[in-house]
């Protein structure tokens, strides 16, 4: 009888035992990230990356405007009709005309070259080449246009300088948006900082540029005082 009580006793006890090890949760290993999981995370980090890029569609329409009202006011400068200028008898009598001419011929084909240009930068979809193709061409003609707004200062019309002065600032602010553009897109394109040297010279270059403002600021400022 008490062999057959410890037997039953032994049953209920391993029965007792398997319903709570059946009770208890289970646990499984984390599954490794899957390398579409990895592609899908960096996707989203270059989406990120590229959302920072200032507006490129924005900048391009602001481009066309300036470009339009710079070569307007290009196609209607008359060099050879300036004399000492509204700047009275500051102004130096030896002004060349021919070079002032041969200037502005030139930097009307280099604007003329522009509109082409931004079309060229909507067909690449914003490519950093094409961006920066046109910021280097944007760097020419502000640069010439400086020069002959300085001209227009000293031996030119009043009107001619504000016109020209204009243009300048608003070149300098779409060549300031395109450098910044391209530094962010090089950055997605290329992590590894290959294309860092262009975005290195364009940002010197915004640089100067802004202390080339500032002087036409300063004489213009300069000037008036001394007209008064």
């Amino acid at each position: 009888m008490k062999s057959v009580l410890t037997v039953i006793f032994a049953l209920s006890l391993n029965l007792v035992t398997l319903n709570l090890a059946a009770q208890a949760p289970k646990t499984s290993p984390a599954p490794a990230p899957s390398a579409s999981t990895t592609s899908v995370s960096s996707s989203s980090s270059a989406t990120a990356e590229a959302a920072k890029a200032p507006d490129l569609p924005a900048t391009l329409t602001d481009a066309e405007n300036v470009i339009t009202s710079t070569t307007t006011d290009l196609a209607g400068l008359r060099t050879d009709k300036w004399s000492s200028g509204w700047k009275g008898g500051w102004a130096k009598k030896g002004v060349n005309k021919q070079q002032l001419n041969q200037t502005l011929e030139a930097l009307r084909t280099t604007a003329g070259q522009l509109p082409a240009m931004v079309v060229d930068v909507r067909t690449a979809h914003g490519s950093v080449g094409s961006a920066f193709k046109l910021y280097n061409q944007l760097t020419a003609v502000s640069e010439a246009l400086d020069s002959l707004a300085e001209a227009a200062q000293n031996y030119g019309k009043k009107e001619d300088y504000a016109k020209l002065s204009g243009d300048y600032a608003g070149l300098l602010r779409i060549r300031a948006n395109l450098s910044a553009y391209v530094e962010q897109r090089a950055s997605v394109v290329d992590p590894k900082g290959n294309i860092s040297s262009l975005s290195a010279s364009a940002a010197k270059k915004d640089e100067s540029a802004k202390k080339t403002v500032a002087k036409h600021v300063v004489k213009k400022k300069s000037s008036v005082r001394s007209s008064d």
